[in-house]
């Protein structure tokens, strides 16, 4: 006799937790009291329980979403940035290597520009005035001759044994 109700299909078939509890009992091996204890492996997955395990893979999901954030937001930068170089690029093709622009343009003079000879003549006066003073003050400064005995006996503090008189001509 079959029936169609699916209470009958349910007390007949046994239940999932129970299925799972078997089926690992029976892949267990049978415990030992005198087994030593396993040293935990390597492997962080093999020695935690699922429940134990959770946090781990909590804060490894967090740490690949992190990451995940930063790249998206590296593109994001990224991508903007060329967007705008394409832009610019397109706007140097438009101009077609013009740079510059005129905002007023020049005015021509009323008259035209020549040299000024009296100011020109005036400044050489005024630069060959000072060279000139300066070359005079430079070479008194640096003559190291003696003109007169007084002269002579002040800078080498003795006494002048005798002097030779200027012949007038």
């Amino acid at each position: 006799m079959t029936s169609d109700t699916p209470s009958d299909d349910r007390a007949t078939q046994p239940s999932e937790s129970a299925v799972a509890s078997k089926s690992t009992a029976a892949e267990a091996p049978p415990r030992n009291e005198q087994q030593t204890p396993r040293e935990p492996s390597s492997d962080p997955w093999r020695a935690q329980t699922p429940a134990q395990s959770a946090p781990v893979v909590e804060q490894e999901l967090t740490s690949l979403d992190r990451e995940y954030n930063l790249e998206k937001s590296r593109y994001g930068d990224l991508n903007s940035r060329y967007q705008n170089a394409r832009v610019t690029e397109d706007v140097v093709r438009k101009q077609g290597g013009e740079r510059f622009s005129i905002l007023y343009p020049a005015d021509l003079p009323k008259t035209p520009i020549e040299p000024q000879p009296l100011k020109i003549m005036a400044l050489a006066l005024v630069a060959g005035l000072v060279l000139g003073a300066a070359a005079a003050l430079g070479r008194e400064f640096l003559d190291r001759s003696v003109h007169d005995s007084r002269a002579l006996q002040n800078e080498f503090e003795v006494p002048v044994l005798g002097e030779i008189p200027r012949i007038p001509a």
